[in-house]
């Protein structure tokens, strides 16, 4: 099954511009009570300079260049407390700035501790709920999860959801990634019931604000072509959940209906159209829905046609799916084909292919023998007793079997010259003369 990302949490988002206005804000120390200090030109100077530190920063770490970025980071840092104090909600955002460039070098220690001091900060000055504390709890609730601390990811996943619940609003465009971050999380405990109602909140805020885009054309259909996948990305997860949870009959109708979405707005090759393809193929076989599997299962099998090397071991392993399910369908003849296109997949490189290649000779052997088709499969063991041979892989496990098959046929057949062969890779010593 195909679980997908929905929204990347972009490093702007995580992140933190510092405008100079922010710096202009309130009396300065000794002014008088009720009276607006008036901003030094140095104060201005600085204000822009902490901005075009932090600007930096963001562009180096984009860009991957996380010691230039550290190097800016710091120096915001080291200017904001010099200007404005360690406490000062702004000195905060360039704390976690910091605290995301120290992640992203590896520093976790430090990074949760700069996380903390700057969401402890910028709560102080203005309060629980106070939108500016989006990015630094996002930050660490990635850091947490990253570093598989699930339960600390949890809690601070759900302080980012309250906070921006207070600040924006239950039905929020923005609640969305962090829901659908939440569910993962839940997901990888198996907790799929709490994943469900998560991603099932996730899917209704998004289709409420699919019709919002942005007023610039090129943007706004590029922002609604984004939030149409990202509604089928939510549909495919929710079905992976319900999946996950056995609840089958649950899974189908997201999956369809995330697999028209995608047919139609990325057309039936793109990567997450198969994906959403390959989930309700597993969904329909685990239903043992053979019937509906099949032609989801032969689009499968085209594209990976197109798409494989002739000679690709992975290329037979698409044919032999196909082989099983008409078995299950009782299609003897499809069945057969479906064998002999894998075997010959295999054909083209016996030697480094040759424990698969015996293993479905036999197979395909073994149909004809329950078909009591004795002489059609004599071919096929006497091939699978050569690669077996020829591979020197006699004394394996499996190979030991097949040979074990092929030599009670080669017996049944009175073929001694094939037995007598077979007996010898087995280290069977003949039975004496009467």
């Amino acid at each position: 099954l195909v679980l997908e990302c929905i929204t990347m949490i972009t490093l702007r988002g995580l992140m933190t511009i510092l405008p100079a206005a922010a710096f202009l804000v309130g009396a300065g120390a000794g002014a008088a009570a009720g009276q607006q200090a008036q901003p030094s030109m140095d104060d201005n100077s600085r204000a822009a300079a902490i901005e075009r530190l932090s600007e930096e920063t963001i562009s180096h770490y984009e860009a991957g260049r996380y010691a230039e970025a550290l190097s800016a980071a710091v120096k915001a840092l080291g200017l904001a407390e010099t200007t404005l104090g360690r406490r000062h909600p702004v000195t905060a955002k360039t704390i976690g700035n910091l605290a995301q460039v120290r992640a992203a070098l590896g520093g976790s220690a430090e990074a949760e501790r700069l996380f903390l001091e700057s969401i402890d900060i910028t709560e102080e000055a203005g309060g629980k709920y106070n939108h500016d504390l989006v990015p630094a709890l996002r930050g660490l609730a990635a850091l947490y999860s990253a570093s598989s601390r699930s339960g600390e990811a949890e809690e601070y996943y759900r302080r980012l959801i309250e906070v921006e619940e207070k600040s924006l609003g239950r039905n929020h465009a923005g609640l969305a990634a962090p829901l659908e971050s939440l569910a993962g999380l839940l997901e990888a405990r198996e907790e799929f019931t709490g994943a469900m109602g998560l991603r099932e909140r996730a899917l209704a805020i998004r289709r409420k604000t699919a019709g919002q885009g942005d007023p610039a054309p090129a943007r706004a259909l590029e922002a609604i072509a984004e939030l149409r996948d990202n509604i089928a990305a939510s549909l495919n997860n929710l079905a992976v959940s319900k999946i996950g949870e056995g609840r089958y009959d649950e899974a189908e109708a997201p999956l369809r209906e995330a697999l028209a979405m995608r047919e139609k707005n990325l057309g039936p090759g793109d990567p997450r159209t198969i994906s959403t393809l390959k989930n309700l193929s597993i969904l329909y076989t685990r239903q043992e829905k053979f019937a509906e599997a099949e032609p989801l299962l032969l689009r499968l099998l085209a594209v990976s046609e197109d798409s494989l090397r002739p000679g690709s071991e992975e290329l037979a392993v698409e044919y032999l799916k196909m082989a099983k399910l008409y078995q299950r369908l009782k299609r003897p003849g499809d069945t057969v084909s479906m064998y002999e296109k894998a075997i010959a997949v295999l054909e083209s490189d016996p030697r480094r292919n040759a424990r698969p290649l015996a293993t479905h000779l036999n197979n395909l052997a073994a149909i004809y023998m329950g078909r009591e088709s004795y002489y059609d499969a004599v071919p096929l063991y006497s091939r699978a007793v050569a690669v077996i041979r020829e591979a020197g892989i006699a004394r394996e496990k499996e190979p030991v079997a097949i040979l074990g098959n092929a030599l009670q046929l080669f017996q049944m057949m009175n073929d001694a010259e094939r037995a007598a062969e077979v007996m010898k890779l087995l280290g069977i010593a003949p039975a004496p003369a009467k």
